[in-house]
């Protein structure tokens, strides 16, 4: 049986670059194309147990089993989305 090893999907073109380190998971997003004209949903195959310093236009829907957050780059420009989280 084949192993999904997918860690990060999302609905539309972007950029993103997370790191790990000491217990937590830090993500950024942004659309360098500024293209983007409705929110943009992640869902990264990870948990968590809280988020902190969360970008403004970052909404977090899950921490678990997965972590699903939503950015809205409609009005910022390029600027990167970020948020750490605290894994388990």
């Amino acid at each position: 049986m084949p192993v999904d090893k997918t860690f990060l999907v999302s609905d539309a073109a972007g950029e993103v670059i997370t790191e790990t380190a000491m217990g937590t998971l830090g993500v950024s997003y942004t659309d360098p194309t500024q293209a983007s004209t409705t929110p943009v949903h992640l869902e990264i195959k990870r948990s968590a147990i809280a988020s902190s310093a969360v970008s403004p236009g970052v909404t977090i829907t899950q921490l678990s089993p997965t972590i699903k957050l939503t950015t809205d780059p409609t009005a910022v420009a390029g600027r990167p989305f970020n948020v750490t989280f605290s894994t388990l």
